[in-house]
């Protein structure tokens, strides 16, 4: 384990994470894996609940250049292990163990779009289902189809895209009420899907994704990016009293 900005993350490879994720489901564990990055890190300090979230979960992987590249001259760097790889990756694992794979999020149209694709990508994988919630708070009638949907369908893995923060609130909610492996992905269903184009590897490797999804959806995205990264590097650089 190893901690950044107060956050512990386990700091696997995307090999290595993407055997971890299969292997708990042989463990039948109730597992909700978060894909933390600058903004999760930022939206933290706004959202109580949320923090305590990612300050006790153990099964938090860095999605997020910036982590990887603030610890690298540390005793430990972190690992990055980015979304869309990790779900790609845990996808052929999926396929290869014969692993049932259960999508929501989205809309309709998303989740088609990119059951088709996938089934393109990985002949014989299986899905166990899909599901689009609406944009409305969901009252408690509500999460209780949801996860009744979620436990009928046989799912071995639950992907959530949501968007950050709610849909890590949300897998932990999952995986506690249906005993389920859960993983939210953000974006990695529109790359996936190919409803958004995903940014070259060479901006990846040198940190610049961001910058080109900010390119693509610049009305959507720079608040995010402009307050996100600025709390980021305040919380990064922030002390902290040793426990």
């Amino acid at each position: 384990m190893r901690y950044f900005a107060g956050i512990p993350f386990c700091n696997l490879n995307l090999h290595e994470a993407a055997n971890h994720i299969a292997e708990s489901v042989s463990r039948e564990e109730a597992a909700a894996y978060l894909l933390v990055n600058s903004y999760s890190i930022a939206s933290s300090t706004r959202i109580k609940r949320y923090q305590i979230l990612l300050q006790t979960s153990s099964l938090n992987l860095a999605d997020g250049f910036p982590i990887r590249l603030l610890t690298r001259f540390s005793r430990e760097p972190i690992n990055q292990v980015r979304g869309a790889d990790l779900f790609r990756e845990v996808l052929l694992e999926s396929q290869k163990r014969g692993l049932a794979n259960f999508f929501l999020g989205s809309t309709d149209v998303v989740l088609e779009q990119l059951i088709a694709r996938i089934q393109k990508l990985y002949p014989g994988i299986k899905i166990a289902g899909k599901f689009a919630p609406s944009f409305h708070t969901p009252s408690s009638e509500d999460l209780v189809l949801q996860d009744d949907l979620v436990s009928a369908s046989g799912a071995d893995l639950v992907w959530v895209a949501l968007g950050t923060p709610k849909q890590d609130l949300e897998a932990r909610r999952i995986a506690d009420s249906t005993g389920k492996t859960v993983i939210a992905v953000g974006a990695a269903f529109d790359f996936v899907a190919g409803i958004k184009p995903e940014s070259p590897v060479f901006l990846q490797r040198i940190g610049a994704e961001w910058l080109f999804r900010l390119a693509i959806e610049p009305g959507r995205l720079w608040k995010r990016y402009l307050w996100g990264n600025l709390v980021f590097i305040f919380e990064a650089v922030r002390p902290r009293r040793k426990s």
